[in-house]
């Protein structure tokens, strides 16, 4: 029988994966397989692709264990310090992320990234935190994609394609959804059955899956 979950073609036999609206999604991934894992790798979940980086992790008693983040492993890096001056917003993102060997999502918010600062200053920070402060000044957010790439832009809270009836229950008290899995993952960024989501989590059990979503206060 096909696994319901692989990290570069390993079976993964327990995973829990965190997509937040604003930063880095994460994975802590098991997989059946003596092979070691290392650098970029892909985990196919339940129809999604998710491109990420092998942060740490390693193999013990035939089987792997893995902590994933999103892109190419990149944005914990430093950032060079530099000083731009009549620069747009595009060029000291591109120039943040090429440094740490990360890629600009071609979705990003093209008006916003075409802004001008008449100067800017970039501090030896990680990446994503000086990718943070650039997105501070744009009244913007920034996340990485399932696909790697990360994206900087102003949320336009797109409808969700996953159909409300993969929510199983819902607690108002808590701003929780329960989901089944279809073949899709709500993502953050988007309206689910009417509210927009912050965070998903994704888990991988001997049960099957499991998700939940955080909505907006």
């Amino acid at each position: 029988m096909a696994a319901l979950a692989t990290l570069s073609g390993q079976p993964v036999v327990a995973c829990r994966v965190s997509l937040p609206r604003v930063g880095a999604w994460t994975a802590d991934v098991i997989t059946d397989s003596a092979v070691p894992l290392a650098g970029r790798v892909t985990l196919q979940l339940d129809g999604t692709t998710l491109q990420g980086f092998v942060r740490r992790g390693g193999v013990k008693d035939d089987a792997g264990a893995y902590r994933l983040v999103g892109g190419a492993g990149g944005l914990s890096k430093l950032a060079r310090a530099q000083a731009f001056n009549n620069v747009q917003a595009r060029l000291v993102a591109t120039t943040v992320l090429a440094d740490a060997g990360e890629a600009l999502s071609p979705l990003s918010d093209a008006g916003l990234l075409s802004r001008f600062f008449a100067s800017w200053v970039t501090l030896q920070l990680p990446a994503g935190s000086a990718l943070s402060t650039l997105a501070v000044a744009l009244e913007a957010v920034w996340r990485v994609l399932p696909d790697g790439t990360v994206w900087l832009g102003t949320e336009t809270w797109p409808t969700s394609p996953v159909p409300a009836s993969v929510a199983i229950s819902s607690d108002v008290r808590l701003g929780t959804v329960e989901l089944a899995t279809d073949g899709a993952l709500v993502l953050p960024g988007t309206v689910f059955d009417g509210e927009r989501i912050e965070y998903a989590e994704y888990r991988l059990t001997g049960q099957g899956f499991s998700g939940k979503a955080w909505v907006s206060e």
